[in-house]
């Protein structure tokens, strides 16, 4: 399909014909508070949110608009449509290319603003976060698991803020005053140290190319790797690179 505008009620015809677009998110277990202020992602200094409803839009909004975080639950679910129709009517502008496809696309960011089964795909999680210009931790606290929207850390900028989100899209993690973006390298070292998987991209290439690119990013690659160990290595160093330069910007 091109990338051309589609009609709104087009886009609500084809939500209309997914047989689980009733089924909503399950509710999180009240021990989520604690479990999260107290284990080990995060310390005294930082504080979990629960955000209702749970969709990646608001959780975004929760943290971007302060009107959203004061209007009551009740309320919010219109404030959604709202902002879902406005998404809708403008994405095919902005989302441009074959990982955009059209009419996957739609479904996902009406997913991901109003809620259903699939509320928090990948793509609707890649589609928030492109369009609100913002870089999302995502965080498992069961799994001890986390990644990143979008995916490939090595293109992320300080000029766009980072928001730590939970996998259900119903907490919001927010660091302390003091803490910068700045330290999102050593915060994310910390976190394996403290036994979580981190999903890095990995790199892409042939052998000799991902050789060079170790290199160039500073991979410490000992021994003979094979090529889906080494497209690992390369892409966490590739990212942590990227996210320790920003450690010496003013």
């Amino acid at each position: 399909m091109s990338d051309t505008a589609v009609p709104c009620e087009t886009l609500k015809a084809w939500i209309a014909k997914n047989p689980n677009q009733s089924y909503a998110l399950p509710k999180q277990r009240d021990t989520t508070m604690r479990d999260l202020t107290e284990g080990s992602l995060s310390n005294k200094t930082w504080t979990s949110v629960p955000v209702e409803p749970a969709t990646p839009l608001s959780c975004i909004l929760y943290q971007t608009d302060p009107m959203y975080s004061l209007t009551p639950v009740s309320a919010r679910h219109s404030f959604l449509r709202e902002k879902c129709t406005e998404l809708e009517s403008s994405f095919v502008g902005i989302l441009k290319g074959r990982q955009w496809p059209v009419r996957r696309t739609a479904e996902a960011i009406i997913s991901a603003s109003t809620g259903g089964s699939s509320s928090c795909s990948t793509l609707g999680w890649k589609a928030m976060a492109a369009l609100h210009q913002c870089q999302i931790v995502w965080f498992d606290e069961g799994q001890k698991l986390l990644q990143f929207y979008p995916q490939d850390v090595h293109t992320w900028t300080m000029e766009n803020p980072v928001y730590f989100f939970s996998n259900l899209a119903n907490q919001v993690l927010q660091p302390p005053s003091s803490w910068s973006q700045r330290g999102l390298a050593k915060w994310l070292s910390d976190k394996e140290h403290d036994g979580w998987r981190v999903n890095y991209e990995e790199a892409d290439g042939t052998m000799e190319e991902l050789q060079t690119l170790a290199r160039d990013v500073g991979a410490q690659i000992v021994g003979k790797l094979h090529k889906a160990e080494l497209m690992k290595r390369v892409g966490r160093a590739r990212a942590l690179k990227t996210l320790l330069e920003w450690e010496a910007t003013s």
